[in-house]
C-alpha cells in the first residue's frame, strides 16, 4: 500500500510539547481577570454517614426498598435510584455466626435483585443468588448465614440483575456491609472512630432509555 501524503511539515515531539504549553499558558491568561470578577465555589452540603443497622443476639433483619427518587446533592437535589430513600443506602453491622435477613421490596420500573460483595455465604436457593428477579411491584427475602470463622471486613451490597446492572448501581444502589469479629475490640481500635464512605460521581439527570442514540 502506498504510503499516505504529508500535509505539511512534521513537528517533533519538542515542538508539539512547547506549542501545548504555550496554548494552555494563552487560555489561562484569557480565563483570568480581575480578582472582583473571580468565581467563588459555594460549599455544599457536609458528607452524612448512611444510616447503620446492626445486629443483636445473632441476627439482623432489615427490610430494604429499591425507588427511584431525589436525593440532597451539594445545596440543591439530584435524582437516583435508593435504597429506604437514600444512597449510600444503610450500613449493615454483623459478626460472624450471624444470619443477616434482607427483605428487597422493588419500586423501581424494571427488574432487580441483589447481590453481596466479600460475605462468604452459599450463592445458591435464597441466600446469594444472582440469578434470581425481582419484577416491578414484587419483593424477596435473602437469607445469609455467616460462617464462625468469618473474618473481619468491609463489604458491600447491590443489584446483580443481569442487564440491568450498570444503570442500577451508577444509579445509587449501593450500601456498606461490615463483618466486625474480635479484633474490633482491640482497645487500640475500638477508641477510634467508626465510619463508612461509598463515594462516586453520581448523574444529574434521570437515567432513561436513549431511542435516538446509536447502537
Amino acid at each position: 500500500m502506498a504510503d499516505r501524503p504529508r500535509l505539511g511539515p512534521a513537528w517533533t515531539r519538542r515542538q508539539v510539547l512547547l506549542a501545548g504549553s504555550a496554548g494552555a499558558a494563552l487560555a489561562l491568561n484569557a480565563c483570568s481577570g480581575p480578582a472582583e470578577k473571580t468565581s467563588v465555589v459555594r460549599p455544599g452540603a457536609p458528607f452524612a454517614q448512611p444510616g447503620v443497622l446492626s445486629s443483636s443476639d445473632g441476627r439482623l433483619e432489615v427490610t430494604l426498598t429499591a425507588r427511584a427518587g431525589m436525593v440532597p446533592h451539594g445545596d440543591g437535589t439530584r435524582f437516583a435510584y435508593t435504597y429506604n430513600g437514600t444512597t449510600p443506602g444503610p450500613t449493615l453491622r454483623v459478626r460472624p455466626g450471624d444470619t443477616l435477613v434482607i427483605t428487597l421490596v422493588n419500586r423501581l420500573d424494571e427488574p432487580t435483585n441483589l447481590h453481596t460483595h466479600g460475605l462468604h455465604v452459599s450463592p445458591e436457593g435464597d441466600s446469594d443468588n444472582v440469578f434470581v428477579a425481582i419484577e416491578p411491584g414484587q419483593s424477596r427475602t435473602y437469607t445469609y448465614v455467616l460462617p464462625e470463622h468469618h473474618r473481619s471486613s468491609m463489604c458491600w451490597y447491590h443489584p446483580h440483575h443481569h442487564g440491568t446492572v450498570a444503570p442500577q448501581l451508577g444509579g445509587g444502589l449501593y450500601g456498606a456491609i461490615i463483618v466486625e469479629d474480635g479484633i474490633d475490640q482491640l482497645p487500640e481500635i475500638a477508641k477510634r472512630p467508626n465510619g463508612s464512605s461509598c463515594c462516586r460521581t453520581p448523574p444529574l439527570a434521570p437515567i432513561v432509555p436513549c431511542s435516538t442514540c446509536p447502537t
